[in-house]
């Protein structure tokens, strides 16, 4: 500042704070730099920064007592406006964040070693923080001024979570569930990221628009809440259910069918229900009849909805999904329609609401989805379009662009160098221009004239008698780059050996055919790598591997020339040059661990992103990958901030979820749940706990089976001898979802899992039924934020990434001249036209006579022949009243369309009906068309496309009813009676009569070549992800699957070691499932189900139990034993034995079963059973319906992993692959999931969304046409 105030820049740093901060107050300024109320301005040189304004209008005194000259705030603000505090206060959460995601929430987790670090960290962090808060405070000033401390959010934020940390630390009563808080500090990196920032700005700026389409929404919400809380209250908590315990003599009860409640055989008058009705109930049927009241008749009204079967009836139960879908008060209304709006299960709830209510309530949904998902979630998008659109323009001046440096040709490359020696003889003339010639004219920046002995001097060539510089530097021995300027005339320089090998190697590296022949491998070897298959015979896999090994040597020499051609310099300037040398150095160490038998060998996957050198020579395939490059520097702010909000979303839900989602529902035992039984430690349970359902005293060891299926031995639990008993039966291991919280992986795997869309009610239903309702709010957010928020602003930068690709001058050039082109050719047309109507028009003077009026002028002469009928038909067809008519009998015949179907009989009165209609309109149409090529002529009538579609179609119409009319009743014209089909393309023509419908449909059709291009280069990313799946997941998908049940076995259930679950166990066959002490058991069974014989030596017992309204059996015992010819098997001792057990599994228990059963049943040949014993038929199959065994099958799941539905199942078999001819194994390769997120991020994400750009990009081109 002047007047004698210095205040220095923010680099000079922390001397220039407190320079500022003790600025004293009476030094003069002048006029120029006046402070404001806003703080001094000055004239020149760049605006002060945030800080540098908060520094110059610091409060006068801090907490009421420190002044601006008080030593303590002195070094209070020399620490808080240092640039090294920041970067301090980033690393630190940082760490704080990296400690945040090893916590975990697992049992007796506190008593690890990774617990004790991040319960020490957790008070280390608090300090520091609280520390940051204490020199902020001091430096700043704490609430009242402008620049306080509180003015700032995020220190608003800071202050809040260290506040509660403090709270929570003191142990002032049961304060941690507001250690969650801590979750959010990582927000405050946000504030230290340019880019990030200014996204977070564009959010705040498009949160008034964002707020209109708020209110609408929550209109919305409010109208159709209302409307089902009106119509569907108290109807979906109704299923299916048989009863199991009739009273005597009623078992036939509910089985007539004529509607009446009247006495027929089976079923007595008197008949009633039990006090206790024991129902089964049928889970997936949702009911509206006949309801249980009306038992032992099926009463005389037939419900609206779905009425059950014979013998079943309406029961109340709970409503769907845990009881959370459901229309019974307003807020479950409003949960319901959001997860219907999201467009994640909604059909499900519409076909329970018809089964429960009405068919035709599918009316309500349809309008919800319309108006909910199509419209009023799509304003989202719309509005931050606009926003970021508008924020981009703003910044649009600061962007630079860079361009990519090609290789050049030989021929570009040598006239280039000529140029430059033509530069430097200009150059070496002006420097000599003094002393010879005419000194040029000052300012008009000529150059000197020499004289032309002085130019023939400089020009050695000519002097030697030369053609061309060419042949001169040729003859020296050189090339043009030799040319060198000593004493202003040109020399050639003569290069040694290294120089000329380098201009070889540089020759080579930019040919043509050097570069066709590349491109040629490329396709070869991604052909070859595209075409392997599971099940390839060796001698085809070694060829591939000699093929593998040569192109691999000849990158490596391309990569080597090009270094050495083009110097290390030039070659880096490439940025595909940068590409192809990475991807050789990883094939290099792909080679090598391939041949130490390293895991890296799938890294040979990388060589097929080679195919992306391609775009060299597809100029489409180019400009889309040059966009979606554009697209990332876009999106790494964005990328961030979604990083950012996953992580923060992750570790809240780890907080909040973290071993939470563990159930027992697959064994359908009521008052089962998991847990750690008394007197058993901690550490000797899983930290998932097994599922456990009580049981009484007299099923105390033995085996209790359930009337779901579910068995378990009863045991007597104690904490301690003195303690009293606690009888509970092991069922298993617990249902444990793959969406959980339980780490930070998992954790970050589900949020992308619910910001994909897919099943994310599912995780939300598993957090209420946990947590309660209120954890639907989570979940809520995630979706609000996330999806339409988050993800939006993603595709709305793609969208506007995609809009520029049209900006390339070349293109703009070429369409203005093809533009040009078309109007001269119109305008030629224009002229024709008109000469061939007034050729016409003579040739009717001539020919025809001329009458005249009273008054003796001429009377313009009519048509005459086949244009005085022309004329007015002419008329007719262009009438408004004419094309109204028309669509009116277009949208009748689509009625009739839609009427006629395959449920209509064939020989009935409406199918009579409905063909005669159908031929009348077939005549109506084809009689309009005849109209139109008469009136306008077969010519005219034939240029305009939509006529075209007109005539096609009546064409069509003609043909299907001809074949109708005369091929009645004769089975070889089936084929061509199916061109009726084609009927259903009659509603197009409505478009032809319509503007609006035309440009839609136009747009739709001219955009097929755009969608042609991006199609196939969705292809090349389908193949180059399709081949990473063969070589990650190809003949791992293979599983054993019960034949019986047609499910996949789950080892554990059965006492069997994962390990022993193998292609060749599962391909013996036949094997015997038992139950020995505390555990299942499963033996390798000879010849089929005649290996094992059993005998039931003690009976079973069926109880009643009371608290669960259940039956149970237990107590039984089966003595089984196996043949001769499984019991050779099961005593081969020594080397047999261990091949015995790895091929066939004989005898595998859970690490439950008393150690030596194993040995003492192999001995013996024998066992007791406690369940009774069922033979297990085994086979080795793939998936139905995916696999990566080839690569048509590997594209095809990725497809349909694009479309974001059913993509988990597939991406959770491959987290369990093991390993050619293993069964899978839970949670084996979690990495796994990262193949589908990168693809579902690329393919997803980005490549289908570019069909939209295109489209979008077409739709307005079109509408500017028309307009």
């Amino acid at each position: 500042l002047k007047g004698g105030v210095t205040v220095h820049a923010w680099s000079d740093g922390a001397a220039s704070a407190v320079g500022a901060a003790s600025m004293p107050s009476g030094n003069s300024v002048s006029p120029e730099t006046s402070p404001t109320a806003e703080g001094p301005r000055l004239s020149t040189g760049p605006p002060l920064s945030r800080k540098s304004t908060m520094l110059l209008d610091l409060s006068k005194n801090s907490m009421g007592c420190l002044g601006q000259k008080n030593p303590i705030r002195v070094f209070a603000i020399k620490v808080v406006f240092s640039k090294w505090f920041d970067r301090f206060v980033l690393t630190l959460i940082f760490f704080n964040c990296v400690f945040l995601a090893i916590d975990s929430k697992e049992p007796d987790f506190a008593t690890t070693i990774r617990g004790k670090m991040v319960s020490g960290s957790e008070n280390i962090f608090l300090v520091l923080f609280c520390g940051e808060m204490m020199f902020k405070i001091v430096a700043l000033g704490f609430v009242w001024d402008r620049n306080s401390y509180l003015s700032d959010n995020w220190n608003r934020l800071d202050f809040v979570v260290v506040i509660l940390g403090v709270v929570a630390a003191l142990n002032l009563g049961n304060f941690s569930a507001i250690r969650t808080v801590r979750v959010l500090r990582p927000l405050r990196s946000i504030n230290g990221f340019s880019g990030m920032r200014k996204l977070v700005e564009c959010l705040l700026k498009s949160i008034p628009l964002l707020g209109d389409v708020l209110v609408l929404v929550s209109f919305l919400f409010f109208i159709l809440g209302l409307i089902g809380v009106q119509m569907f209250s108290g109807l979906m908590d109704r299923r299916c259910a048989t009863l199991d315990n009739p009273l005597d003599g009623c078992e036939q009860c509910g089985m007539n069918l004529n509607g009446s409640a009247a006495v027929f055989e089976g079923c007595a008058a008197e008949c009633a229900l039990p006090d206790i009705p024991r129902w089964s109930v049928d889970d997936d049927q949702l009911c509206g009849g006949p309801r249980d009241s009306v038992y032992p008749g099926r009463g005389t009204i037939r419900a609206a909805g779905y009425n059950c079967p014979v013998g079943a009836y309406c029961v109340k139960t709970d409503s769907p999904n845990f009881g959370i879908t459901n229309f019974d008060n307003i807020l479950s209304a409003w949960l319901t329609i959001f997860q219907c709006i999201s467009l994640e299960g909604w059909t499900d709830v519409m076909y329970w609401v018809q089964d429960a209510v009405s068919p035709f309530t599918w009316v309500y949904f349809c309008t919800m989805i319309v108006l909910g998902s199509f419209f009023a979630i799509n304003l989202a998008l719309a509005v931050l379009y606009v926003s970021f659109v508008s924020e981009r323009t703003e910044d649009d001046g600061e962007k630079e662009v860079e361009g990519e440096n090609e290789n050049e040709s030989e021929e570009v490359f040598q006239a280039a160098r000529l140029a430059e020696m033509y530069s430097m003889i200009e150059d070496a003339a002006v420097a000599n221009a003094p002393a010879i010639g005419t000194p040029a004219v000052a300012g008009t920046g000529s150059s000197p004239i020499l004289p032309v002995a002085d130019l023939s001097a400089r020009k050695p060539w000519i002097q030697e008698g030369y053609a061309n510089v060419h042949d001169w530097v040729k003859a020296k021995g050189g090339e043009i780059e030799d040319v060198v300027m000593e004493d202003g005339i040109p020399t050639v320089l003569v290069p040694n050996a290294q120089k000329r090998f380098q201009r070889m190697c540089r020759a080579l590296a930019i040919s043509q055919r050097f570069s066709n022949l590349t491109m040629f491998l490329i396709i070869f070897n991604t052909v070859l790598m595209a075409s392997e298959y599971y099940g390839m015979p060796k001698s085809q896999i070694a060829a591939y591997e000699i093929i593998n090994y040569v192109v691999t040597v000849y990158f490596t020499l391309e990569c080597i020339i090009k270094i050495i051609g083009l110097k290390p310099r030039g070659y880096v300037q490439d940025s595909f040059n940068i590409f192809d040398g990475t991807v050789v150095v990883i094939s290099l160490i792909e080679l090598a661990a391939a041949d130490s038998g390293g895991s890296l060998s799938v890294l040979r996957s990388c060589r097929l992103l080679r195919i992306l050198k391609l775009a060299r020579s597809w100029p489409q395939l180019r400009k889309i990958i040059s966009t979606i490059l554009q697209t990332i520097p876009s999106m790494s702010s964005l990328a961030g901030m979604l990083m950012l909000f996953i992580f923060i979303f992750s570790l809240l839900g780890m907080q909040m979820f973290g071993y939470e989602f563990i159930f027992c529902d697959s064994y359908e035992v009521d008052g089962s749940k998991p847990t750690c039984p008394p007197g058993v430690s901690s550490a000797n349970c899983p930290k998932r706990r097994d599922c456990y359902a009580p049981c009484t005293a007299a099923q105390v060891d033995g085996w209790i089976t359930f009337g779901s299926g579910a068995s378990g031995p009863c045991v007597d639990y104690r904490s301690a001898p003195t303690d009293g008993p606690t009888y509970l039966a092991r069922l298993g291991e617990s249902d444990q979802p793959r969406h959980n919280f339980d780490d930070i992986f998992w954790s970050f795997i589900t949020i992308f899992q619910v910001l994909t869309g897919e099943n994310w009610n599912e995780v939300m239903y598993d957090g209420m039924r946990t947590q309660g309702s209120p954890a639907c709010v989570y979940f809520l957010l995630l979706v609000i934020i996330g999806n339409y928020i988050v993800l939006n602003l993603f595709l709305a930068i793609l969208l506007d990434n995609f809009s520029d690709m049209d900006d390339d001058p070349a293109e703009v050039e070429e369409a203005a001249a093809a533009k040009l082109k078309e109007e001269e050719e119109a305008a030629k047309k224009k002229e024709e036209d008109a000469a061939e109507r007034k050729q016409k028009a003579h040739e009717l003077g001539v020919s025809g006579s001329i009458d005249y009026d009273s008054r003796g002028r001429a009377i313009k002469p009519g048509p005459v022949g086949f244009a005085r009928v022309q004329a007015p038909l002419k008329w007719l067809v262009q009438h408004k009243t004419f094309d109204n008519i028309i669509i009116v009998l277009i949208l009748i015949s689509s009625g009739l369309l839609a009427i006629d179907g395959p449920t209509v009989d064939p020989e009935s009165t409406m199918a009579e009906v409905l063909g005669i209609l159908d031929t009348i309109f077939v005549v109506i149409f084809t009689v309009e068309a005849a109209l139109k090529i008469t009136a306008l002529g077969p010519k005219k009538y034939i240029t305009n496309s939509w006529n075209m579609l007109d005539f096609g179609i009546v064409i069509i119409g003609l043909i299907s009813s001809m074949i109708s009319a005369f091929a009645s009743g004769t089975g070889g014209m089936g084929a061509l009676r199916s061109l009726r089909a084609f009927r259903a393309l009659r509603p197009l023509r409505v478009a032809a009569r319509s503007e609006g419908m035309k440009v839609v449909v136009s747009a739709l059709f001219q955009a097929v070549p755009a969608i042609g291009n991006v199609a196939l280069v969705c292809i090349l990313f389908y193949l180059i992800f399709g081949i990473l799946g063969l070589n990650l997941f190809m003949g791992k998908m293979h599983r054993c699957m019960d034949v019986g049940g047609g499910d996949v076995i789950y080892p554990f259930a059965l006492g069997l070691d994962e390990t022993v679950a193998t292609r060749e166990w599962c391909k013996a066959g036949t094997h015997l499932v038992g139950c020995l002490a505390t555990s299942k058991a499963v033996f390798y069974s000879a010849g089929g189900e005649a290996g094992w014989d059993w005998v039931k030596t003690n009976d079973t017992s069926t109880v009643i139990n009371a608290d669960y309204n259940r039956e149970e059996m237990y107590g039984g015992e089966w003595k089984v034993t196996a043949s001769e010819a499984t019991a050779a098997v099961l005593r081969t001792t020594g080397v047999e034995q261990a091949e015995m057990k790895l091929r066939y599994g004989w005898l595998a228990s859970a690490f439950h079963a008393p150690k030596g059963s194993a040995e003492n049943i192999s001995v013996a040949g024998a066992f007791t059973s406690y369940c009774e014993p069922h033979f297990l038929e085994t086979s080795w199959d793939l998936p139905e319906f995916y696999d990566f065994d080839n690569i048509g099958n590997s594209m095809l799941i990725l497809f349909e992993t694009a479309t974001l539905e059913m993509w988990l199942g597939v991406m959770y078999h491959s987290v369990d692959a093991v390993g050619e001819g293993f069964h899978p194994r839970h949670n084996y390769n979690p990495a796994a999931c990262v193949f589908y997120v990168i693809f579902i991020i690329i393919g997803a994400f980005f490549v289908m969304n570019l069909f939209v750009g295109v489209t979008i990009d077409k739709f307005n081109e079109m509408k500017e046409q028309a307009a």
